[in-house]
């Protein structure tokens, strides 16, 4: 039996200043990532790195803010979903968002240079860094980019492949 699991691509509804800089710097219609799941209650849990935090968030609420620009889904089997995926979220939940991190890397790419990021290796996380530890850690994927510099575009060029 498996479980699917979706990486997705959004932007809130009511944008803040930080979400349209965001947006402008990627060159993206999109400013944040996530990942979602179907629970076994029916509805969707969003786990997200957002505000002051890495957290949990209902999909009703989320769903309620949120425009879903693009999903990947990926199948688990039921044992690692909760051996493995659902123990990583929770071993994460709480970490401080990273917004000194996040002004840094968006230094960095006004000046087209990642040189300058602090690398704080999961003391602080931004929800690009949160995908790219889910997809490294939970799904085994392979990929060979520093996690503190990691950004929603590269997460989109990452999971739609060689071009």
């Amino acid at each position: 039996m498996s479980k699917r699991i979706y990486i997705g691509l959004s932007a809130p509804k009511r944008e803040s200043i930080l979400t349209k800089l965001i947006k402008l710097l990627l060159r993206t219609k999109y400013s944040h990532c996530y990942v979602r799941w179907e629970t076994s209650w029916g509805f969707d849990a969003i786990y997200e790195a957002s505000g002051i935090s890495v957290k949990f968030v209902g999909g009703d609420i989320w769903h309620d803010r949120n425009v879903i620009h693009k999903e990947w889904a990926l199948d688990i089997s039921t044992r690692t979903f909760h051996d493995k995926f659902l123990s990583h979220l929770m071993s994460i939940s709480g970490t401080q968002y990273g917004l000194k991190q996040l002004v840094q890397l968006g230094f960095a790419l006004l000046f087209r240079s990642k040189d300058g990021v602090t690398k704080d290796k999961k003391n602080t996380m931004i929800c690009s860094e949160l995908i790219y530890y889910v997809l490294t850690e939970v799904f085994e994927k392979k990929w060979d980019i520093d996690p503190d510099i990691v950004t929603p575009k590269d997460i989109e060029r990452y999971l739609n492949g060689p071009t």
